[in-house]
Formats: C-alpha cells, sequence, structure tokens
C-alpha cells in the first residue's frame, strides 16, 4: 500500500492519509492494520515509537491496538524482521528433527 511507503520514507501524514483513502475505497481495517503491523516490524525501535504516537495522536480509538504494540528491547540498528522471526522457526524445525514440506 501506497501508505506504507509514505510512512517508510518519514512522511507519516501522507501515509495515514493514502491509507484512509484505501479504507474509503474498500480495503478492510484488518488489511491495513496487518500492513501497519509489517511495517513497525521492518523498523527500528525509535521509528516504531514515532509511527505509534503519531497515529495514536491523531486518532487514538482507531489504533487503539498500537498501545498493545510490543517493546522488544532490540537496538534500533537490529529490528526483528518476519524474516527473522520464520528463519528462527525454521531452524528449531531442522533442530527438532522434523521437516517443513510446505512450498516456499
Amino acid at each position: 500500500m501506497l501508505g506504507a511507503v509514505h510512512i517508510e520514507l518519514g512522511d507519516l501524514q501522507a501515509g495515514r492519509e493514502w491509507y484512509a483513502k484505501a479504507e474509503s475505497l474498500g480495503a478492510s481495517r484488518q488489511t491495513i492494520d496487518n500492513d501497519l503491523r509489517g511495517l513497525l516490524m521492518r523498523s527500528p525501535v525509535e521509528e516504531q515509537q514515532r509511527i505509534r504516537e503519531y497515529l495514536l495522536g491523531h486518532d487514538p480509538e482507531r489504533f487503539a491496538w498500537l498501545r498493545r504494540w510490543p517493546s522488544t528491547g532490540q537496538s534500533p540498528s537490529h529490528p526483528k524482521s518476519a524474516h527473522s522471526i520464520k528463519r528462527r522457526n525454521d531452524t528449531a524445525f531442522v533442530e527438532a528433527g522434523q521437516h517443513d514440506h510446505r512450498t516456499r
């Protein structure tokens, strides 16, 4: 979504506006929230905080789920990514002697 692109480039207002436009055109809140979760997972901790504060400040009811966003305590230069979590899970399968036969 274009909202994520703008937010990743640091333009939080334009990102929020594009997400609002996507929702008005039929994107579900769940889809938008999932997109935002992915964006937050890829972002350094300090940027996560900035995005959270902006969205909560703009619409605290709409983005109430961000109040529960986990603080990972990681350094900003090493954010936890979905890819690193998947890699760790795949490693756990192998170490346990199990195999993941899903298509990749």
